[in-house]
């Protein structure tokens, strides 16, 4: 996925963080203007968890699968590809210094598109034929069910500085009969954060997703090729908190 946005005049104050959609757009946020306060090593340490947990089956190389990770670019932009058979992400140094970014919601992103690749069924299809992708719905579940609780896990004994984002709210009472309360109001809110953040910069003409509401959309066929609602997505990210292995929801998948 890769992202320029469009923003107006509009806020929420719903979630963790008080965000709001601002005009004109900022589109760059250079070295210099690193409003997020997230540092380069930072955003290494992330990378290099997500190696060791995942890399074996990234084609076992950190140096290629993040070549186009580069910290200096100032834009906004995010995304994962295979090129020559080698699977890779693209992160630019802007979106991760970009106001309202978290620690929890850049981790969702990177799990997002490691998801693309290790999410499973199903998978996009484009022009007819199914495509090397995992669907952006089973991405979202990869991320939140699989590779945000391992990387949770090894943040806490390793960096839990990084770990110190403000908890939304709701989710106290979402994760109360959680097996690991901690872990699921992290991930829960770093997927809120992220969507939150998404609808700052990408969207313009939608509503804001709710952390305390749940989407009541039921499709008539898998969203394969395209995005769930931004309230379907933060569901996503919800239920996985609370149950790893909860089913996929309705509002993007048709059993």
């Amino acid at each position: 996925m890769r992202y320029f946005l469009f923003i107006l005049f509009l806020s929420s104050l719903a979630g963790a963080h008080s965000v709001e959609r601002k005009n004109p757009p900022q589109y760059q946020f250079s070295v210099d203007q690193n409003e997020s306060g997230i540092q380069e090593a930072d955003l290494w340490t992330l990378l290099k968890i997500l190696d060791q947990e995942f890399g074996a089956a990234l084609g076992g190389n950190l140096e290629s699968w993040t070549r186009d990770v580069v910290w200096s670019q100032p834009y906004i932009g995010a995304g994962s590809n295979i090129y020559q058979d080698q699977f890779y992400i693209l992160l630019y140094g802007g979106f991760v210094r970009a106001r309202y970014m978290t620690v929890g919601a850049l981790s969702a992103i990177l799990c997002h598109e490691l998801g693309h690749k290790l999410g499973g069924e199903p998978r996009q299809i484009f022009l007819g034929e199914v495509h090397w992708s995992s669907s952006e719905g089973q991405a979202d579940m990869f991320a939140a069910g699989t590779c945000m609780p391992k990387l949770y896990d090894r943040l806490l004994e390793m960096k839990s500085a990084l770990l110190t984002n403000q908890m939304e709210h709701s989710t106290e009472k979402l994760c109360e009969n959680s097996k690991n309360v901690s872990r699921c109001r992290w991930v829960a809110t770093s997927g809120i954060d992220f969507v939150q953040m998404a609808q700052v910069y990408f969207d313009i003409d939608v509503p804001w997703a709710n952390p305390e509401q749940w989407s009541e959309d039921e499709v008539a066929e898998t969203l394969s090729s395209r995005y769930p609602s931004y309230q379907c997505r933060m569901d996503i990210y919800k239920a996985a908190a609370v149950d790893p292995a909860s089913p996929r929801l309705r509002c993007w998948f048709h059993p």
